[in-house]
């Protein structure tokens, strides 16, 4: 596919052909066309759901396998998810978390 672009101080910015949206990052431009266009590149290995980012399914085929790789410090709980345990502490461990601040 071949991108328009323009300069702006030096940087070479890529531009939506859809929208007003640019980036000076081709794979971010790349990423958000695929909102316009539906397109979904990645496939998961377990069923027939397809994801327009990379990470987006492996968080998926995280459902199939189990995998949990976010423990809590606190208690037995782990997550497939960054922000889940990043919510987890929030709600459940919010005076732990005051009693480690410096």
């Amino acid at each position: 596919m071949s991108l328009e672009t323009y300069e702006s101080n030096n940087i070479t910015f890529y531009k939506c052909p859809y929208c007003a949206y640019s980036h000076f990052r081709q794979l971010y431009l790349v990423r958000h066309i695929r909102t316009h266009t539906g397109e979904k590149p990645y496939a998961c290995p377990y069923c027939p759901a397809r994801f327009s980012q990379r990470g987006s399914m492996t968080y998926h085929i995280r459902l199939h396998t189990g995998e949990k790789p976010f423990s809590c410090q606190f208690c037995p709980e782990r997550f497939h998810r960054k922000s889940y345990l990043k919510q987890h502490l929030t709600a459940c461990h919010k005076e732990d978390l005051i009693s480690l601040a410096p």
